[in-house]
């Protein structure tokens, strides 16, 4: 982002790499070749924190470019993950939303949706044909002063419940 200039963006919209999913191991292993070692010594606390610190750089960069009053709607979804053989949760949302109100950035409501999937679950059962609801989550951060053109409310799709 360092084409960028000083508060010149008003909107960001965003879906980053969640630290601690596997599909994403390649991506920040690849920004920290010490990942992988901690992932394999099953050292997952260190893991998530070495991830989310490549994201912390991303969240700095974001707040420099970010317009006074502008807004960055992030979608943040936790992670799961075996660890030496323990399930274990990462609170990706709660990581990213510390970093964000330690930069200065106001939290404002976040909104969860849910979402269909075919995918296999959580204990890596495939559910052929059947459909399980999964929810996803996006936080709302305003930068220093209440936007003006933001309003909350209840979304509602016409002719869904």
């Amino acid at each position: 982002m360092n084409v960028l200039n000083d508060q010149s963006i008003d909107l960001v919209v965003t879906s980053p790499p969640y630290p601690m999913i596997e599909m994403w191991n390649k991506q920040f292993k690849l920004a920290d070749p010490g990942i992988e070692r901690l992932i394999e010594n099953g050292d997952g606390r260190s893991a998530f924190e070495a991830m989310h610190s490549i994201l912390d750089r991303v969240w700095t960069e974001l707040y420099r470019v970010m317009k006074d009053g502008a807004i960055a709607c992030v979608s943040i979804d936790d992670a799961t993950r075996t660890i030496n053989k323990y399930f274990k949760l990462f609170p990706n949302h709660s990581r990213i939303q510390k970093k964000f109100f330690d930069l200065g950035f106001n939290l404002l409501p976040f909104f969860i949706w849910r979402k269909q999937t075919n995918a296999p679950n959580k204990f890596g059962f495939l559910q052929r044909r059947i459909r399980r609801q999964t929810v996803s989550r996006a936080a709302i951060f305003g930068r220093k002063e209440k936007p003006g053109f933001l309003t909350f409310g209840i979304l509602r799709v016409p002719g869904r419940r």
